[in-house]
C-alpha cells in the first residue's frame, strides 16, 4: 500500500513537521507500506534528513521556495503541482502535516487521487477536510470532538488525538522508564532542530553562570540551525560543554542525562516517553495552551520566560528538589506510552482498507495470547473474568490445537500481531454449519479499527473452509459491551435466540 506525505520544514517553520511525519512514515513501513514525501525548497535539505532515514522525498521544484510559517497563498498550485507527482501512482493515503494547507487542498487532492485524506494538526484555526484527524497534543478546553467542530466539514472516520498518539520513533515503544538520580550529574539541551530564537547559547549560560551548575552539559541541533556558528562558539569556550549535530534520533540523549532543557512542542512527548525531568519552554503559538496543562498535571516546570535569569529560576528549582525531579518523571512517563505511531500506522492502514492476515495459532503463541487475554480490558468482557496462570492457558491451547475441532488463528498487518479470532464447532437442531466466533486484540490497540478488520478477515477465512455448504456464524455479547455490539451489528449480524446473542449466515 503506498502512503505519501506531504510536509515542509525551514529556519522559520522549524524541522517539527517534518520529525514526526518521518516517525509516522516509518511505522507505516515496518507493516509493510511504501511512503514517499513531497515538499517545498527551503533553507534546509529535507530531502537529505529525509533520505537519512531511506525515506524517498520529491521536490515541488516548480514552486517557491517556503520559509515563513504560515498560510501558502499559492496552495492551489501546491495542490495540483502534488496532483502531478502522484497521479500515476495515486497512494491510498495522503498524510498532511501542513499549517498553510486547509480544507480545499485536501478536498482537490481527494478528488484528483481518489485517496483517503489524513491530517495532522494541532491548530484547529482553519476548515480540514479530512478522513482522519491526528492531534497529539493535550486538548485543554473540553475535548478534541468540540474544538475542531467548527472547522471540520466532514467528520472524520478515525481520530488519534492526544499524547496516547503521539508520533515517536520505534525506539521509544522500547525504552525502560528513566530513573532520576538523587543529584543532576549532567543536563541536556535541545531547543529544535534550528532553534530560531538562539535559546541554545542562553540556556547554557543559564546554567552556568545563573545557577553555577560545573557538571556536563549536551547541546543537541543540527547544522539546518541557523546560528550555528554562534552556538558552536559558546560550547567552544565552555570545556565541559558539548555540541552533538544530526543525531538520528533522540531517546538516547533524553536518557542519559538527569536533567533536560527543552520546548513544549513535538520533542516534550519525546521527554515524557522517557520520563526525564524538564524544564520546558513555550517558543510558538501552538504551544501557549499546551505547557500550562502540562504543568498543571506536573509533567513539566514551565519556565516562566525567555531570558537567562527565568531560565536560572526554573533551573535552580529543579536542581535543589529531588522530590520534585521524581514527581514530574513519573507523571510524564504516563501520559506517553511510546507507541503512538504504532498506533496510527495501524489506524490508518485499516481505514484505507489494508487486510489482515491470518495464520493457525501454534503452541508458541502460548504466552502472547495469555497476555492479551489476562489483560483487564480482555477480562471485562469475557465469560470468565479471572486472571488464568500461563501454565494452565498452556495447557488448554495444546489441548484445544489436539482437538483440531476448532479453528484459532493469530490475525497480523505487516509482520505485527493484532488479535486473535476463533470459531468453535456448534450443535444446534439447524441442519446448517454453525460456529461461534470469539475474538480480541492487542489490549493496546483497541479503538483503531481493528475489530472489524479482524472480524472480517475471519470471516473471510471460516467461509473458505466451508465453502461448499452454508454457514451460521454465532456471536454472544456480554451485558454493558457496547463496542462488540456495535461492531457485530455493523458487521450484518442480526439477532439470535436471546438480546445478547447474534447470527450471520455465510452462503458459497
Amino acid at each position: 500500500m503506498r502512503v505519501a506525505f506531504r510536509a515542509d520544514g525551514s529556519s522559520q517553520i522549524g524541522l517539527g513537521h517534518l520529525r514526526r511525519c518521518l516517525s509516522l512514515a516509518q511505522a507505516l513501513q515496518r507493516l509493510g507500506a511504501q511512503t514517499l514525501f513531497l515538499c517545498r525548497t527551503s533553507d534546509v535539505d529535507a530531502q537529505a534528513l529525509l533520505a537519512s532515514a531511506g525515506i524517498e522525498c520529491r521536490l515541488l521544484a516548480q514552486l517557491p521556495a517556503v520559509i515563513q510559517p504560515g498560510a501558502l497563498a499559492d496552495a492551489a498550485d501546491d495542490a495540483q503541482a502534488c496532483i502531478e507527482v502522484l497521479k500515476n501512482e495515486a497512494p491510498a493515503l495522503l498524510v498532511v502535516d501542513h499549517y498553510g494547507l486547509a480544507a480545499d487542498w485536501h478536498e482537490a487532492l481527494r478528488q484528483a487521487l481518489g485517496c483517503r485524506i489524513a491530517v495532522i494538526d494541532d491548530l484547529a484555526d482553519r476548515p480540514l477536510s479530512a478522513d482522519a484527524l491526528i492531534d497529539q497534543n493535550l486538548c485543554v478546553e473540553s475535548s478534541h470532538q468540540t474544538r475542531y467542530a467548527p472547522w471540520l466539514r466532514r467528520p472524520p472516520a478515525r481520530r488519534f488525538c492526544g499524547p496516547g498518539f503521539a508520533l515517536l520513533g520505534e525506539s521509544y515503544a522500547e525504552l525502560q522508564a528513566h530513573v532520576p538520580a538523587a543529584e543532576v550529574r549532567s543536563i541536556g539541551i535541545f531547543l529544535g532542530g534550528t532553534d530560531p530564537l538562539n535559546l541554545s547559547p542562553t540556556a547554557l549560560q543559564a546554567c552556568r553562570s545563573g545557577v553555577g551548575f560545573q557538571g556536563p552539559i549536551e547541546i543537541v541541533s543540527t547544522h539546518a540551525n541557523p546560528h550555528l556558528a554562534s552556538l558552536r562558539e559558546a560550547v567552544r569556550a565552555d570545556p565541559q560543554a558539548q555540541l552533538s549535530l544530526d543525531l538520528p534520533e533522540l531517546s538516547a540523549f533524553y536518557a542519559r542525562h538527569d536533567l533536560q532543557v527543552g520546548a513544549a512542542g513535538g520533542a516534550a512527548w519525546e521527554r515524557c516517553a522517557v520520563g526525564v525531568p524538564s524544564l520546558t519552554l513555550c517558543l510558538a503559538d501552538n504551544q501557549r495552551a499546551v505547557l500550562p496543562e502540562l504543568e498543571r498535571r506536573q509533567a513539566v516546570l514551565a519556565a516562566t520566560g525567555l531570558d537567562a535569569p527565568a531560565l536560572a529560576k526554573g533551573l535552580r528549582r529543579l536542581l535543589d528538589d529531588a522530590s520534585l525531579r521524581q514527581t514530574l518523571a513519573t507523571n510524564s512517563r504516563a501520559l506517553v506510552d511510546g507507541q503512538g505511531a504504532r498506533k496510527v500506522a495501524l489506524g490508518l492502514l485499516v481505514l484505507a482498507q489494508a487486510p489482515l492476515q491470518l495464520r493457525p495459532a501454534e503452541l508458541s503463541d502460548a504466552e502472547c495470547l495469555w497476555r492479551w487475554r489476562n489483560h483487564p480490558s480482555t477480562r471485562q468482557v469475557s465469560r470468565s473474568q479471572e486472571e488464568i496462570p500461563l501454565s494452565a492457558h498452556r495447557a488448554w491451547l495444546e489441548r484445544l490445537l489436539a482437538a483440531g475441532q476448532s479453528r484459532l488463528f493469530l490475525a497480523y498487518l505487516g509482520s505485527f500481531a493484532v488479535g486473535v479470532i476463533r470459531f468453535d464447532p456448534l450443535l444446534t437442531s439447524d441442519p446448517e454449519a454453525a460456529v461461534e466466533v470469539s475474538l480480541y486484540l492487542d489490549p493496546q490497540l483497541q479503538g483503531l479499527g481493528l475489530g472489524r478488520a479482524l472480524l472480517q478477515a475471519g470471516e473471510a477465512a471460516i467461509a473458505e473452509m466451508h465453502a461448499d455448504a452454508a454457514l451460521n456464524i454465532h456471536a454472544e455479547v456480554l451485558p454493558g459491551n457496547e463496542s462488540s455490539l456495535a461492531l457485530f451489528r455493523g458487521a450484518g449480524y442480526g439477532p439470535g435466540a436471546t438480546p445478547l446473542r447474534f447470527i450471520k449466515r455465510l452462503v458459497p
